[in-house]
């Protein structure tokens, strides 16, 4: 079967020159930019003349008649609608370049435009959707992918434009217009801005379009003033500015590598002297001349004998080695002192102090409030714990199901002003059968189910 390709590219390419350049508006525009009064307005409506006509050109050259099996495969929609949309970039680059160095030279800035690069990617991605499509008709998903696709180029051309003049220390401005409709769209109308363009430090959304956008991107180069990227000094006069980095730039390329440094050197020690003021740039250099000393007396001090340090060190460890064994001292003798006392009085010491009568000893017990507080996860079991148990106390577990028990069996309230923990036991009844009704972990449930249980039989 012969490529039709190439047969049905030379007709869009027909059509499209035929139509395009006989267009009324186009025409308008064409005279705006050889006048030097267009501005980027105009472009954003030629590039949406340019992206209409060549819809209109694929949609009279994809007719069944002409493709083959009457369909539009994906190969063909590739060597037709790339090179089209390629054709359509240089022509908005063209008239672009043709207004963005009429806007440079009205702000005095003696640069050329610069080109965006072609998004070779999205040419192939609207290429194949086109052919998922079969066809390219006014309305549909590829013919809004063709138009957007030829609206971006501008913007392309501007975000080159735009950071190209940043890099050399100018403000460029750009301004981001919705122009709303009938259905609000919160993208766009987040993305409104005017104001100088800052770079990286711009959101990547604002040069971005949805399928049926029809935002207005503006740029615009702004007069001075100019700051130069080396110096960070501003200047009013960007020519000025230009001829003195490249007369520096010059001198600094017949220097050799060594006054290469000491002229950057000095360059930047005049731009601090600058910056701090007189007073401030004296208190640097005291400051610089006491830390210079400093470091010669460090110097002198590395220079000590090996022997003197070795002593010291050994000195610091014997120390260490006698507080360490004096502690040791200290705890022996303490502990006997606890034992001779609850030999003598008939008392008994828990483990973190307390004591009881001797004949309570039994209830002594570990507190495991620390040890819940771990193996508990959610914020209900967590909130029991804090509630119920108390990390001083010496009584079974230390928790308040164990020291009800104590104060029902020995008749001895444990409760502030000598009151008993009944009324708190009804208390955390109440609080754990609302927290079981909570989503919580297998693991927190149990746990807190155990702990119901043990208040209920003391209650």
């Amino acid at each position: 079967m012969n490529d039709v390709a190439p047969i049905l590219l030379e007709s869009v390419q027909k059509c499209f020159d035929k139509w395009f350049y006989t267009d009324r508006e186009v025409k308008e525009i064409y005279k705006k930019v050889r006048k030097g009064t267009a501005t980027f307005k105009e472009m954003k409506r030629f590039s949406e003349r340019a992206g209409a006509i060549l819809v209109e050109s694929l949609k009279a050259t994809f007719s069944a008649d002409k493709l083959p099996d009457g369909k539009l495969y994906q190969n063909i929609a590739e060597k037709v609608i790339t090179p089209m949309l390629e054709q359509n970039h240089g022509l908005i680059n063209e008239v672009c370049g043709y207004v963005a160095d009429d806007l440079n030279k009205a702000a005095r800035i003696g640069t050329k435009a610069v080109t965006a690069v072609f998004n070779a990617d999205k040419a192939e991605t609207v290429a194949q959707i086109a052919a998922n499509y079969g066809e390219v008709v006014p309305g549909n998903k590829a013919a809004q992918l063709v138009e957007n696709a030829t609206m971006s180029m501008v913007d392309d051309f501007i975000q080159a434009n735009l950071e190209f003049q940043k890099k050399l220390g100018l403000v460029p401005q750009i301004q981001r217009i919705y122009h709303g409709g009938k259905n609000r769209c919160e993208f766009c109308a987040s993305l409104q801005y005017t104001g100088e363009y800052n770079g990286p430090g711009m959101p990547s959304e604002i040069f971005r379009r949805h399928r049926d956008c029809r935002c207005t991107l503006i740029y615009k180069p702004q007069k001075g003033p100019y700051q130069d990227p080396w110096s960070k000094a501003e200047k009013d006069d960007y020519q000025k500015l230009v001829t003195e980095q490249r007369k520096y730039l010059t001198e600094l390329d017949k220097m050799s590598a060594g006054e290469r440094r000491f002229e950057r050197n000095a360059k930047a020690r005049a731009q601090r002297r600058t910056l701090y003021g007189p007073a401030e740039w004296s208190s640097r250099k005291a400051q610089q001349i006491i830390i210079a000393d400093n470091r010669a007396s460090g110097k002198e001090y590395r220079a000590i004998t090996q022997e003197k340090i070795l002593k010291e060190k050994d000195a610091q460890k014997r120390i260490r080695k006698e507080r360490a064994e004096s502690l040791v001292s200290v705890e022996k003798s303490t502990k006997n002192a606890i034992i001779k006392m609850q030999k003598a009085i008939d008392f008994f010491a828990g483990p973190n102090g307390k004591i009881l009568p001797r004949k309570y000893a039994k209830w002594i017990g570990e507190n495991m409030y620390y040890k819940y507080m771990q193996a508990t996860e959610g914020e209900e079991a967590k909130k029991y714990i804090r509630t119920a148990y108390r990390k001083t106390s010496i009584i079974g577990n230390g928790g308040t199901a164990d020291v009800r028990r104590f104060e029902k069996q020995t008749g001895i309230n444990l409760g502030r002003n000598n009151n008993n923990h009944a009324k708190k036991v009804e208390d955390l009844i109440r609080q754990l059968e609302k927290s079981l009704m909570k989503p919580m972990s297998d693991k927190d449930r149990l746990f807190l189910e155990s702990e119901l249980a043990k208040l209920k039989q003391v209650r």
